[in-house]
């Protein structure tokens, strides 16, 4: 899908998170209309393993056939997120049901490789750099390992140094941050969008990151759910193949294509976009 640059600059527009969020419930309804085969598909694979033990071979099958599921899944959420409307969807390439795997899903996996070396590599320089700094502090490694906090070294080393990890920290949080709409973008645009997604958050950097963290808090909170046995195993995993595809998965994806509507600054000259 081509696209040309407006005027208007990235920098002047900023993310209104409770707007992203409505446009997330929104989804929800929208999704199971669209894309009601790919998500009662979804549904059948996460419960799969209450029925068809998954050992060996089988489980490995499995694990793949779920990845490729939440791929197909994902790519329909993100056109219908994108298009706001079946007709729209449709035109960005929205399968029957939301069945499809065309260009966007290859898009996304590339962007996903790109950005995964991107981060791999920042990571890597992140650690060098934690190492060395905690090398030339030279405090009590066997202390450490203890937690005998008042003989690892000089009060003002360990403040120094706990502000520095929470520096290295967060320089991960703040690029994924920057990154999250490159999805959105993958499919709004028509191409690859890894990297260069971080101009799009230009400016709203802790709204998205405030939004992040509201999405987030869904799977945390099924996670607790399971690990603490609030609900009997076998029902848990029911509850969870049940809410992830049809209420947070819609409702994620939609929201990131809210955000990604509010401070997109490029018009495709193909149907199925709008601000």
């Amino acid at each position: 899908m081509g696209a040309r640059m407006v005027r208007d600059r990235a920098d002047q527009r900023r993310l209104n998170p409770i707007r992203a969020l409505a446009e997330g419930g929104a989804s929800i309804p929208r999704a199971a209309q669209g894309a009601w085969g790919i998500l009662a598909f979804w549904t059948l694979m996460f419960a799969a393993p209450l029925i068809v033990p998954m050992e060996g071979a089988v489980g490995a099958l499995h694990g793949l056939g779920l990845s490729l599921t939440a791929l197909v899944a994902v790519g329909a959420l993100l056109r219908l997120g994108v298009g706001q409307s079946l007709k729209d969807a449709r035109a960005l390439g929205l399968g029957a049901a939301g069945f499809q795997v065309g260009a966007a899903e290859l898009r996304i996996i590339w962007a996903t490789v790109l950005i995964a070396i991107f981060l791999g590599l920042i990571a890597v320089v992140l650690g060098l750099m934690t190492l060395a700094v905690f090398g030339i502090a030279e405090l009590n490694a066997a202390a450490i390992q203890a937690r005998d906090w008042s003989a690892v070294g000089p009060v003002w080393k360990q403040a120094v140094l706990a502000i520095f990890t929470l520096g290295i920290v967060a320089v991960p949080v703040l690029l994924l941050t920057r990154l999250s709409l490159f999805a959105a973008a993958s499919v709004g645009r028509g191409r690859t969008v890894s990297l260069d997604s971080m101009a799009i958050a230009t400016g709203s950097g802790w709204p998205l990151f405030g939004l992040l963290i509201v999405l987030a808090a869904g799977p945390v909170i099924l996670g607790l759910i399971v690990l603490e046995g609030v609900v009997p195993s076998p029902l848990s995993r029911l509850l969870i193949a049940i809410l992830l595809p049809w209420i947070w998965a819609p409702f994620a994806v939609g929201s990131l294509c809210g955000a990604y509507r509010q401070l997109e600054y490029w018009t495709p000259e193909e149907p199925g976009f709008k601000h």
